[in-house]
């Protein structure tokens, strides 16, 4: 409904991954009865400190859950009312360990807790997926499905006999992948509908028609638009709404990093020059980047940015409530960013309109952050002079800022900004 209501019309729908596989395929069963759930609620217990084991669906006390083929219907059914295009994601090749749990044949040891990565060198791995995205594109009508391809660990791949004999004979292990990615999108294609995946399946020389999200900052999306192809922008330093978004301290446990709604506004999500560039690849490393160091979007292929994606990972975020918390009000960025071109967005424009809609979104029974109350110190030399020039803002408006100049702490009767 908020998409819909600030005119985001994709949703990405992550159904498979370490966490669990969400999603009932009828050919497979024991992915949804093997694979759904996990021993412990907290991510960061079960998988970094505890046995990472998942258990049977009926366990009692288990973690866990997926969606039946009719649920899913009627997400698609409720989303398309809103003019909201559902795009699923199925994990390949890797973030599998749940698979395996079920079906520890389709990895290369052939056992369970042992690798993350499907055994592409076993033909039974591509039937699977074949198998798995029939029956996922019965399900949704998107013209894109997603196929992940993010973070393959290849270490498996080195040892297992059917991997490196498929590796000989494409030339290295970094191909094994591109020969799992080539299944998937002639697979996609044959069937009418277009591959989409993270920017790590530009190591193919993908068909024309794939797209490409770019996550790993943005230079896979400027790379992967120079070679003409569609690009949907998502750089996780800036566009990911699992990272803190005020002081750590003041807030509930997040990813890592820092990705204030500022921050998120100020992202231009087509670098078609060198400064545009520079500036996005200055906020993705929190450090000044010279224009000249930063390949841009060539002029003819900024059309090729296609959209833009905020991500919201769920491994630290406990229920709906902290959901919401983290996505509002950094979604109308986000909105903003997809919408408004470069030249008419001006934040403290944004700042106004977006302070004003926080008790809108909380009359909706939304649970947001009401923004920071931290006040963001900025300088910059003149130019022409050696005088500096100080800034002060803050994300809260209308807001008093009182400042001193020697020192001590600002009162309420000390000068104001």
């Amino acid at each position: 409904d908020e998409m819909a209501r600030y005119k985001l019309n994709k949703f990405h729908f992550h159904l498979a991954d370490n966490g669990g596989w969400r999603i009932r395929i009828d050919a497979y069963p024991l992915l949804t009865r093997l694979g759904a759930f996990r021993t412990e609620s907290d991510w960061l217990e079960w998988w970094s400190y505890g046995d990472r084991h998942y258990v049977p669906e009926d366990t009692p006390g288990a973690y866990g859950g997926y969606y039946t083929k009719e649920e899913i219907r009627r997400i698609v059914a409720y989303a398309a009312e809103r003019f909201i295009e559902v795009i699923p994601e199925i994990e390949f090749p890797g973030h599998s360990d749940e698979v395996f749990a079920a079906y520890p044949e389709l990895c290369c040891s052939g056992r369970a807790y042992t690798s993350g990565e499907f055994c592409v060198g076993n033909p039974l791995s591509l039937k699977f997926m074949d198998e798995v995205l029939t029956e996922v594109l019965e399900l949704f009508p998107s013209k894109y499905i997603h196929i992940g391809g993010d973070e393959a660990d290849r270490t498996a791949w080195k040892s297992c006999p059917r991997c490196r004999h498929l590796a000989r004979e494409l030339g290295g292990v970094d191909q094994v992948q591109c020969y799992l990615v080539e299944h998937a999108e002639k697979f996609l294609a044959e069937h009418g509908r277009t591959m989409i995946g993270w920017d790590e399946i530009l190591k193919n020389n993908l068909r024309s028609t794939s797209t490409v999200i770019s996550y790993r900052g943005q230079r896979g999306g400027i790379e992967a638009a120079n070679r003409g192809y569609d690009v949907v922008m998502s750089p996780g330093e800036i566009l990911y709404f699992d990272w803190y978004q005020a002081d750590p301290s003041t807030q509930p446990r997040a990813m890592y990093g820092y990705s204030p709604i500022k921050k998120m506004y100020a992202f231009e999500p087509v670098p078609a020059d060198p400064e545009s560039a520079a500036r996005n690849e200055s906020i993705i490393r929190a450090e000044f980047v010279d224009p000249a160091a930063v390949e841009p979007i060539r002029a003819d292929r900024a059309d090729r940015i296609v959209g833009v994606q905020g991500c919201t990972w769920a491994e630290y975020i406990e229920d709906e409530e902290q959901q919401e918390y983290m996505i509002f009000p950094r979604l109308l960025a986000v909105a903003e960013l997809a919408w408004t071109p470069q030249e008419k967005r001006e934040w403290c424009d944004f700042k106004v309109r977006m302070n004003s809609h926080i008790p809108l979104l909380q009359q909706r029974g939304l649970n947001t952050f009401t923004l920071s109350d931290e006040v963001e110190i900025t300088t910059r030399i003149r130019s022409g002079n050696r005088a500096v020039e100080v800034t002060l803002d803050c994300e809260k408006y209308p807001a008093e800022i009182r400042y001193t100049l020697d020192g001590t702490p600002p009162t309420p009767d000390a000068s104001l900004y």
